[in-house]
């Protein structure tokens, strides 16, 4: 949700029909939980691909946009909540997003699955990120934009919102009684 997702959008191009998009997404899976390295991803992709793992980087990583308005918001919450990360992605592009586009600060808290070796929905990611956070599941919102990490979410007594745009999340927040600034 802060960033475009590279993996996706590069997904649509190479398998538009989707009808491999079962065994691609449990490739995601594998590096976003630390089973394979990157190095072991971007070869498995290009072999199935027959793409060039710079390509293939240049599609994932480097084309990677921040949402910017969404920052802004973040800030703006920051000033009065704790914010943590809770990633599905692989460390070593998620630590170097949030370098080079000075992220950090943003967040009081970084959970990047593949560093933890669990990814979401599984309910360990989200009591880990609670942990690092130093938040009880009552007293936390999250945000992301895929149905299923919300629904676990939500099954575990935090406040799950499906993000679709930052209009709708400035909504969504002010609807369940969160004050900003």
């Amino acid at each position: 949700v802060i960033g475009t997702e590279g993996y996706n959008n590069y997904l649509k191009v190479i398998d538009p029909d989707g009808k491999r998009r079962d065994f691609f997404q449990s490739l995601a899976n594998e590096v976003d939980r630390g089973d394979i390295t990157n190095k072991e991803f971007l070869r498995l992709v290009a072999h199935h691909t027959g793409d060039t793992v710079e390509h293939i980087t240049k599609e994932l990583f480097e084309k990677v946009t921040i949402n910017r308005p969404l920052v802004a918001y973040i800030q703006e919450l920051k000033r009065i909540y704790k914010i943590g990360l809770l990633s599905n992605y692989t460390y070593e592009w998620m630590e170097a997003l949030l370098e080079k586009h000075n992220l950090y600060p943003l967040f009081d808290a970084v959970f990047i699955s593949s560093r933890h070796r669990i990814i979401k929905p599984d309910a360990a990611a989200f009591e880990k990120a609670l942990h690092l956070t130093g938040v009880k599941p009552e007293e936390a919102i999250f945000v992301d934009d895929r149905h299923i990490h919300v629904d676990a979410a939500n099954r575990l007594g935090l406040t799950g919102i499906l993000y679709t745009s930052v209009a709708q999340l400035k909504k969504d927040i002010k609807s369940i009684g969160v004050e900003t600034v």
